[in-house]
């Protein structure tokens, strides 16, 4: 039985992040914007629950004011699309199917918590996977659907060039996701 406690408290963020620092491959980041994070446990023992030219000119003008209203809808919904950007299971952890259990109770349980935290729901999770680390078979496992590549992307451009093709997989939250998402 798995348990996710939602770190609110500064004793749960202070583990939170001591575990990331020490045993996650890319460390703790600056993460900005709304945010959840869990600590999951399992066992009878854990009594604590848990509960985003003139024709050419005028086509040029077109798509440009087009682009200006897609960038406008895109901000306007990508509070509705949650990244997942840190995934760790303790090395010393040892149980069967352990990552997609998570990640399917995570896709039942973060709704919830965001809501009550944030007053909506999203309607999509989105992940990334390090193709040269990971196959992100917990993800498939997990239902999560890839729906491409990245060509290797860093915030930092004097890291652009080195940075590292990662997977995209995606989760609905919900049937009409594409609906929500391409809403004004």
């Amino acid at each position: 039985r798995l348990q996710f406690i939602p770190v609110l408290q500064n004793e749960e963020a202070h583990l939170w992040r001591y575990l990331i620092n020490k045993y996650h491959y890319i460390k703790e980041s600056l993460f900005f914007g709304a945010q959840m994070r869990y600590l999951v446990f399992g066992g009878r023992d854990v009594q604590r629950t848990g509960h985003l030219l003139r024709k050419k000119k005028r086509q040029s003008r077109f798509k440009q004011w087009k682009l200006a209203l897609r960038q406008i809808q895109r901000e306007a919904n990508l509070k509705l699309v949650v990244n997942n950007a840190r995934f760790l299971i303790m090395p010393w952890i040892d149980s069967p199917n352990l990552a997609s259990r998570i990640l399917g109770g995570i896709v039942k349980q973060l709704p919830l918590d965001w809501e009550a935290r944030y007053n909506y729901q999203p309607v999509l999770l989105e992940t990334f996977v390090q193709l040269d680390r990971f196959k992100g078979t917990c993800y498939q496992a997990a239902n999560w659907i890839e729906v491409g590549k990245t060509e290797g992307y860093s915030l930092f451009s004097s890291f652009k060039r080195y940075a590292i093709a990662k997977a995209i997989y995606v989760y609905p939250l919900r049937k009409n996701f594409r609906r929500q998402l391409c809403r004004m």
